[in-house]
């Protein structure tokens, strides 16, 4: 399968620094969380490609999924073998309900005081 030239590479090192800077994460900190040498950190953070690995490797030390922040930025008609959480949907769907059964009942006492 050829991918097209227009489509755009991911920048993991900026997926990371972007991160950091949001939650305002010194790079020394970061390298002394991760146990690696400081000038090897700023290359991860420098470097616009990085292993899966490694990028799991910060996910768990930042405790923070950056594969589903790169995920997020592929088109949704891409497909996906992920078994995806659907308690979201039934949750929605229970609170839907829920509101409907309320409104049913304000109506009810709305007209209870009226009359």
């Amino acid at each position: 399968m050829k991918m097209e030239t227009t489509k755009k590479a991911i920048d993991s090192g900026k997926l990371l620094r972007d991160y950091c800077e949001k939650k305002r994460i010194y790079k020394a900190a970061l390298s002394r969380k991760m146990g690696l040498k400081y000038p090897t950190m700023l290359l991860n953070l420098k470097s616009d490609t990085m292993s899966i690995n490694r990028l799991i490797e910060f996910s768990h030390g930042l405790e923070h999924n950056f594969l589903q922040d790169i995920a997020a930025q592929l088109p949704e008609h891409y497909t996906t073998d992920a078994v995806l959480n659907n308690n979201h949907n039934e949750e929605i769907s229970a609170l839907k309900q829920r509101i409907k059964e309320l409104e049913n009942e304000n109506a009810l006492l709305m007209k209870l005081v009226k009359g």
